[in-house]
């Protein structure tokens, strides 16, 4: 009984091996192709690059000086999650990311940013702080906090700030 079985499996297996062989050129064919397509669709991907941080969130001091008499010692009315909410919602605020994307860019003008200039013609320099209309801010400050992610580390007062980019500088220096 187990002769015939083992016949039966030396049989099973050199049939998939002659159909293997028979087919060859297909198998390699097939191969190639998908080769070629993950090496084509891995050179026109944009790297993109990572840049993490955490930042500890602790209690305020509400007697810096350290007088007794001022405020008592006590944790009355006091939330970490609401401060931990309140800190997330300034780091995602719009006004943080337009700082960051003029700290960003110190001497370009970013995208669809104009310079402030009273009449211009072919011969009148471009020159004076960048004006963005508020189209461009909204616009700047969407594309900004789309590659950014500020969330709280659960059970901890730490809060973890992602920032994604195709630039290396840009996600290195954020």
């Amino acid at each position: 009984d187990y002769q015939t079985f083992a016949n039966n499996q030396q049989f099973r297996l050199l049939d998939y091996w002659r159909v293997l062989v028979k087919r060859v050129w297909v198998i390699l064919g097939a191969l190639a192709f998908m080769l070629a397509g993950a090496v084509i669709v891995s050179l026109r991907t944009t790297p993109m690059y990572r840049a993490e941080g955490q930042i500890t969130i602790n209690k305020e001091n509400p007697n810096p000086l350290g007088f007794k008499d001022a405020y008592e010692e006590g944790d009355s009315g006091y939330n970490v999650n609401v401060d931990l909410a309140t800190q997330v919602t300034v780091l995602n605020s719009a006004s943080l990311a337009l700082q960051a994307i003029r700290r960003l860019q110190p001497g370009e003008e970013p995208k669809g940013a104009t310079s402030k200039a009273p009449d211009v013609n072919a011969s009148t320099p471009l020159t004076g702080p960048l004006q963005l209309t508020e189209e461009q801010k909204a616009q700047l400050v969407g594309t900004f906090k789309h590659d950014l992610a500020v969330a709280v580390i659960p059970g901890t007062r730490v809060i973890q700030i992602t920032y994604m980019s195709p630039k290396p500088r840009a996600a290195a220096d954020t």
